[in-house]
């Protein structure tokens, strides 16, 4: 793929191998400069560039500190880091680099092949223009006031596969603010302001009113949703009447307790340890399902497992994304998928994007799969049709059979993302 037009840095102190770098970029159609330290790395900062591959170490400056120039910088090159580095530190480094905004897009060791360098560089993606752009503001208390009582918000789904049957008859219910002016916004950009305001029960409240009026509507159609997962913030986590509200809600729309599940973060619960032990116990007393969300990304999560009765455990994307390349991910999902089945949890892996993971949860006992690969969220009309067509039920579904018992056939093996 030739990219023609696209300017790319080479950051590496060993001037043969940047040459090698900018002779197989210039074979794809780049535009290429290298520099070879960091005053002349410093100099090039004000340069428009697409891509950077970056060396984790030239003279003066490691790659942690390149990674907080270009952060300090706004950097909006899509990021290629190489280094001969223990590859346990170039993983370190992406996570830094990604935590503080910029955008990797892979790794190399080295010694490095030219093939594979010419490889990743092939499909290396142009800066996002996205980038260049305002950020939209985020809207006021006002605003979010009006789009919680107003009835702006709306409610998408997205099914979890199951591993072993490939039924996906449990969902997860995601809130969406169908703005006036704006269009359809993430919960990103008004959930914050909803928290700060004590606006966020009333807004977990409607939309678990809109879930379960949604899943008695599909009860009548014939019953393709079995449960529905809702996540619930920090800020109610406090609230001690909240396992009544919730369980007056079941009742008024004549729900079972055990086709509901709250789905919560450890930094939810750490914040009000006492409250959120209480509120959740209480709901698992009743019946409710309980879900630890993220697993693996906070701070004492094994201390939360002993401590809450959750029913269901959802591996967090990050070691969804990493299981296929890296041996950490990798181990950090088989050990998690095993203490779950010790302590009697359901395990659910979250951001499933390839068959590749999907074939390699499968392998590890992972019970289900949710993720943009089975389908992104959906509107309720359009979960319908999901399940109605067969190009959403069974493709899903025949896929996670052929892969369960035989592996990939070959059409499949041609198609992996």
């Amino acid at each position: 793929m030739s990219k023609h037009g696209q300017r790319l840095l080479v950051v590496d102190d060993d001037p043969e191998i940047a040459s090698l770098v900018c002779d197989v970029a210039d074979g794809l159609g780049y535009e290429t400069t290298a520099v070879t330290d960091a005053t002349e790395f410093k100099r090039r900062m004000g340069d428009d560039f697409d891509v950077i591959v970056l060396d984790l170490m030239i003279p003066d400056m490691d790659g942690f500190e390149l990674i907080r120039v270009l952060s300090d910088n706004q950097c909006t090159a899509s990021i290629f880091m190489v280094s001969g580095c223990d590859r346990r530190v170039l993983n370190s480094a992406r996570q830094l680099a990604e935590e503080r905004g910029l955008r990797v897009i892979g790794t190399l060791t080295k010694p490095m092949s030219i093939g594979a360098l010419e490889t990743e560089l092939s499909k290396t993606p142009a800066k996002q223009q996205a980038h260049n752009q305002a950020p939209l503001n985020r809207p006021d208390v006002k605003q979010v006031r009006q789009a919680i009582f107003g009835g702006q918000l709306r409610v998408h789904y997205q099914p979890k596969m199951n591993l072993k049957t490939g039924s996906a008859d449990r969902v997860e219910a995601l809130v969406r603010w169908h703005h006036p002016e704006r269009g359809l916004l993430p919960p990103s950009m008004f959930l914050p302001t909803a928290i700060e305001a004590n606006l966020i029960d009333a807004l977990t409240l409607q939309v678990l009113d809109t879930a379960l009026d949604d899943l008695r509507t599909w009860d009548m159609l014939g019953g393709a949703v079995e449960s529905i997962a809702l996540n619930v913030e920090a800020g109610s986590l406090s609230d001690l009447a909240l396992p009544e509200r919730i369980m007056d809600r079941l009742s008024v729309h004549g729900v079972s307790p055990d086709r509901l599940t709250i789905e919560v973060t450890e930094s939810n619960v750490v914040g009000t340890l006492t409250e959120a032990l209480e509120i959740l116990s209480r709901l698992r007393m009743r019946g409710v399902r309980l879900s630890i969300d993220d697993f693996g990304t906070g701070h004492s999560t094994l201390t939360q497992l002993e401590r809450f009765p959750f029913s269901e455990l959802k591996i967090d994307r990050s070691f969804t994304n990493g299981i296929v390349l890296s041996p950490e991910s990798r181990a950090i999902v088989h050990s998690t998928i095993g203490l779950a089945q010790e302590l009697g949890l359901s395990v659910v892996a979250e951001g499933v994007e390839t068959y590749r993971q999907l074939e390699m949860l499968i392998r590890a006992g992972c019970d289900e799969a949710q993720g943009y690969l089975i389908t992104r969220p959906l509107a309720a009309a359009d979960l319908e049709s999901w399940y109605s067509t067969m190009a959403g039920e069974r493709t899903s579904r025949a896929a996670v059979e052929n892969l369960a018992t035989t592996g990939f056939t070959q059409d499949q093996a041609a198609c992996r993302p």
